[in-house]
């Protein structure tokens, strides 16, 4: 499928989130789309006006509770935004997908909505599985932890590195 990279104005802030979503609107608007998919809740507002316009299905994917990251929580005002929009869209959502269990039952507490959940993330592998010579050089004693993604404030990151000396 093709991808188109929005050119932006706005950096950051209130008016980048209004610039994108009026730039998802009048893209969507004029897309030849089936399916309206908006990737958590700063994508919501423009997305969900296009598919209502359009009559389209559109599939949300929330994979955080967004009024609530690090970045949000504590700005009374900008939480208050998003949490609105969530209030005035999320209740006619029909279908969405989520990361994990917990998420999928407070959207469907706070707005009964039923999310799928989509785990990324491999199949379990048993160690013994992995052919030795993958493995042979991590000393035995070494503990590691991988951490994926990005290093956002708040994600625990900081906790499971001053927890490491505990572990076993």
């Amino acid at each position: 499928y093709a991808t188109k990279r929005l050119n932006v104005f706005f950096k950051r802030g209130v008016l980048f989130y209004a610039e994108i979503n009026i730039r998802f609107f009048f893209h969507l608007l004029f897309s030849d789309a089936d399916i309206f998919t908006a990737n958590d809740t700063d994508a919501l507002a423009g997305t969900y006006l296009a598919a209502k316009l359009r009559r389209k299905p559109l599939v949300v994917d929330l994979h955080e509770l967004f009024p609530e990251v690090p970045e949000v929580t504590n700005r009374k005002f900008v939480k208050g935004v998003w949490t609105k929009i969530e209030d005035w869209i999320l209740p006619k959502i029909k279908h969405g997908y989520t990361v994990c269990q917990s998420i999928a039952d407070y959207y469907k507490e706070r707005y009964g909505i039923n999310l799928s959940v989509v785990r990324n993330m491999p199949s379990y592998k048993s160690l013994d599985a992995i052919p030795s010579t993958e493995i042979s050089s991590i000393p035995a004693d070494k503990k590691i932890i991988l951490y994926q993604g990005a290093v956002n404030v708040v994600r625990g990151v900081e906790w499971i590195i001053d927890a490491m000396p505990f572990a076993r």
